[in-house]
């Protein structure tokens, strides 16, 4: 017991800051989700914008180690997946109110996938991190879970533009 305490403390102590602080920004955005609010299309791009910057490091990462080609092909295909999954699976229900503010209804489900989303990939750091020779395997299961939920974060923003009555 004492071992796995040990290593556990050794994972904690060795996380840059930068990873709590995305935890921290993906608890807060998940927590605004559980309730019915009015917002911006600006404000619901947020989540997007941090899945996207998240996947294109991963691509990027995994381009640069051996992936190269993979990654290109990969990395595309599950962002396609996850905008394909958002409209096979349901898309969220959103109320315009005006031109400029929608309503979102309140819902646990986004603040489930994204600390599961976080844990995956903060576990598959972890795993690398004690297994070098793994590296391969954890960066192209970060690859496509990132790229997943690009294009599934992505896919809500983008049916909420196009439920946003024509005006005129």
């Amino acid at each position: 017991m004492s071992e796995a305490l040990f290593y556990v403390g050794l994972v904690l102590r060795q996380t840059p800051f930068w990873v709590w602080a995305v935890l921290s920004m993906l608890v807060f955005l998940g927590i605004r989700r559980l309730r019915t609010r009015t917002t911006t299309l600006l404000m619901m791009s947020v989540t997007p914008g941090i899945f996207l910057v998240w996947s294109l490091v991963s691509a990027v990462a995994f381009w640069r180690g051996d992936g190269g080609l993979l990654a290109a092909g990969l990395w595309p295909s599950f962002l396609l997946l996850g905008l394909a999954s958002f409209r096979l699976l349901g898309a969220s229900s959103v109320r315009w109110v005006d031109d400029d503010r929608l309503v979102r209804p309140g819902t646990a489900g986004p603040l489930a996938v994204y600390v599961s989303v976080f844990l995956f990939r903060y576990g598959l750091e972890i795993w690398s991190g004690f297994f070098p020779d793994q590296q391969f395997l954890t960066s192209t299961l970060a690859l496509l879970v990132s790229g997943y939920m690009a294009g599934r974060t992505i896919g809500d923003l983008w049916f909420a533009v196009h439920l946003k009555p024509r005006s005129g």
